[in-house]
C-alpha cells in the first residue's frame, strides 16, 4: 500500500447494514490494486485520496458506491467493477473486480485475512468482495450448530469454519461459510495450515445463499473436489454430490450423516424464527430423540 493516505476518521456505516470498519477493508483493497496497476505513488495517492474523499463526502450512503468514484478503477479502466444495490438486512453489498491476477488475489487476500465481516470468491479473473449480514451470519452458526450436535452420534468431526482454501493450479480461491471433515477428519488433527498438495479438501461445505454470489461458487467448489455441499438459503435447505463428471447434484440423504434426510433439518432454519438460537438446539436435541438418533 506504499505511503497512502487515509482518512483520520470513517462515517458510521450502520444505516447501511455494513460495519464501520468495512470501508477500510475495502480501501485498503482497492490500494494494492491500484498500486500494483500504476507504480506512479503520486497517481496512486491522488487516486486513493479521491476514494477516501468520496467515502467522508457521501457517509452511510453504501461503502462499495463510494470505492467505485476512485478514478483509478472507475470509467474506461480496464479493472472494471460491478455493485449491486446498497445493503440490507437480506442483501449484503457486493463489489467485483475484473482482470485480477492469481498474485493480486493472494495479495488482497493476505491483507485482510485478519478482518472479518467480508467474503472474498476469486475464480481465476474476477475478484467478488461481499459484506456478510446478520441474517447470512445467524443462519450459518444455526447450521453450524445442528451438524455440531448430529457429530454428537459417535461421529468424527473436524471443521474448518470460514479459512480460505486456495489453489494456485485452478486459480480458485475462496471461503466457504461452514466446512468439515469427517471420513478426513483425523487426517486433519493437528494440521496448522491446510495445504492442497497434503491435505484432503473438506468433506462436506455449507453456504448460507441469503444474497447469492455473483460468481459461480457451485463451480469454485468441485474446482476443490469437495464431494458434498448443503446449500442453505432461510427457506430451503439442500444437500448435493459432487458427480464424476464435476458438477453437483441433488441428492435426499447426506454423505456425511447417511441416516439423515437433510431437508428434514429445514423445520430448523426459519430465516425469520422468533425463538433463540438456543431454544432451537434444544428443539432439535428433542427432534433427533424422537428420530432414534442416539450414540
Amino acid at each position: 500500500r506504499g505511503n497512502s493516505t487515509k482518512p483520520d476518521a470513517w462515517p458510521n456505516s450502520s444505516a447501511s447494514g455494513i460495519s464501520s470498519s468495512a470501508p477500510m477493508y475495502l480501501y485498503d483493497a482497492v490500494g494494492i490494486l491500484t498500486e500494483r496497476r500504476y507504480p506512479d505513488r503520486e497517481e496512486v495517492d491522488t487516486g486513493q485520496l479521491a476514494a477516501s474523499a468520496a467515502i467522508r463526502e457521501t457517509g452511510d450512503s453504501g461503502v462499495l458506491r463510494c470505492i467505485l468514484r476512485c478514478p483509478l478503477i472507475h470509467g474506461d479502466d480496464p479493472m472494471a467493477t460491478v455493485l449491486t444495490s446498497p445493503a440490507t438486512e437480506t442483501a449484503p453489498q457486493r463489489l467485483v473486480l475484473d482482470d485480477v491476477t492469481w498474485d493480486q488475489y493472494v495479495t488482497i487476500s493476505d491483507a485482510l485475512t485478519p478482518q472479518r465481516g467480508l467474503r472474498l470468491t476469486f475464480d481465476g479473473t474476477r475478484l467478488e468482495f461481499k459484506t456478510l449480514s446478520y441474517r447470512h451470519e445467524n443462519l450459518k452458526t444455526v447450521l453450524g450448530y445442528l451438524i455440531a450436535t448430529l457429530a454428537f452420534l459417535d461421529i468424527d468431526l473436524q471443521s474448518g469454519g470460514s479459512m480460505t482454501f486456495r489453489r494456485e493450479d485452478a486459480l480458485r480461491g475462496f471461503e466457504p461459510d461452514q466446512c468439515y471433515w469427517f471420513q478426513h477428519a483425523r487426517e486433519m488433527v493437528g494440521v496448522a495450515q491446510w495445504d492442497p498438495a497434503v491435505h484432503p479438501p473438506p468433506d462436506l461445505a455449507v453456504e448460507t445463499d441469503v444474497a447469492s454470489s455473483s460468481l459461480n461458487r457451485r463451480e469454485i467448489y468441485a474446482g476443490l473436489s469437495i464431494p458434498e455441499l448443503w446449500r442453505c438459503d432461510g427457506k430451503t435447505l439442500q444437500a448435493s454430490e459432487l458427480s464424476d463428471a464435476g458438477q453437483y447434484k441433488l441428492i435426499n440423504h447426506s454423505l456425511a450423516f447417511p441416516f439423515l434426510q437433510v431437508a428434514e433439518l429445514q423445520r430448523f432454519l426459519h430465516a425469520d424464527s422468533p425463538e433463540a438460537e438456543t431454544q432451537t438446539i434444544r428443539r432439535f436435541r428433542d427432534w433427533m430423540r424422537e428420530q432414534g438418533f442416539r450414540p
